[in-house]
């Protein structure tokens, strides 16, 4: 059985403990998304990108919450950031041209797609 919230709470520890950790809170976060509970998730990764703003993944993580939720605007700028502290981010680079697509707007997704291929 998983125990998201023993997990929180041993997280919660250690960021008492190192407050300057990022990887403590892109962990939070990602449990919170597991559970349903977004806004925790939200909070956590903007938490994280506070603590270390050129690590990458929670850029992504947090687009995709955006997308889920239509905000295609915010996602842009997530993947955009994501990518540009990580310019071989595959993924992001994939879901930035995702999302162009869901706005139409289709040279923007063409570069994406096929800068993410390129890396591939």
């Amino acid at each position: 059985m998983k125990n998201y919230n023993k997990a929180i709470e041993y997280f919660n520890k250690a960021i008492q403990i190192n407050p300057r950790l990022e990887m403590l809170y892109y962990n939070i976060a990602n449990l919170y998304k597991e559970m349903g509970e977004i806004e925790e998730a939200i909070y956590n990764y903007k938490k994280c990108i506070e603590v270390n703003p050129r690590y990458a993944y929670p850029y992504n993580n947090l687009a995709s919450i955006y997308v889920d939720r239509r905000n295609y605007e915010e996602a842009i700028k997530c993947f955009k950031m994501a990518v540009k502290n990580k310019s071989n981010y595959v993924l992001a680079m994939a879901n930035l041209g995702v999302c162009y697509l869901k706005i139409e707007n289709y040279r923007e997704a063409f570069n994406a797609i096929s800068r993410a291929k390129e890396l591939l």
